[in-house]
């Protein structure tokens, strides 16, 4: 396996005979934990000015869909919004927003603070149908087909 290190400019041959299981299984730990961060790059508890801001809750379901999308063999998303997961989360909180601001008149969103925990009980619960109707929205809006 040749892996390019972009500091040097070089090419390293690695030659994977020579690496005991042991050191094998660390480095998958550490690639797998470094891709799953870096799935996280674009987002921060606080938010700045180059990050968006999410709750643990939130970074959470943009791990187990980052997970998910490389079981089904996809190593780059095309966009995060077309990811099922990541839709199907965004409907259930939604719904969940929706319900709670009829419930709690003159209340705003910002008031609701654990709706990303309530969109991830709504969101299992409902699972199937939240990915289905997700689905379907990817595929009416992904521009494919269209005449």
């Amino acid at each position: 396996m040749d892996i390019k290190v972009k500091k040097t400019g070089r090419v390293y041959a690695i030659d994977e005979s020579k690496v005991p299981a042991h050191i094998d299984t660390q480095m998958k730990h550490y690639g797998w934990k470094q891709f799953l961060g870096d799935s996280l790059s674009q987002f921060s508890v606080d938010g700045t000015k180059s990050t968006t801001k999410a709750t643990p809750d939130e970074m959470h379901v943009r791990i187990e869909d980052t997970i998910a999308r490389l079981y089904a063999g996809e190593w780059r998303s095309a966009r995060a919004v077309d990811t099922v997961g990541k839709m199907a989360f965004n409907l259930a909180l939604k719904r969940v927003v929706n319900v709670w601001l009829k419930k709690n008149p003159g209340k705003e969103m910002k008031d609701y603070t654990d709706r990303s925990k309530d969109a991830i009980v709504e969101y299992e619960s409902k699972k199937e149908t939240y990915d289905a109707m997700a689905q379907s929205l990817i595929e009416l809006t992904s521009g494919e087909d269209a005449e």
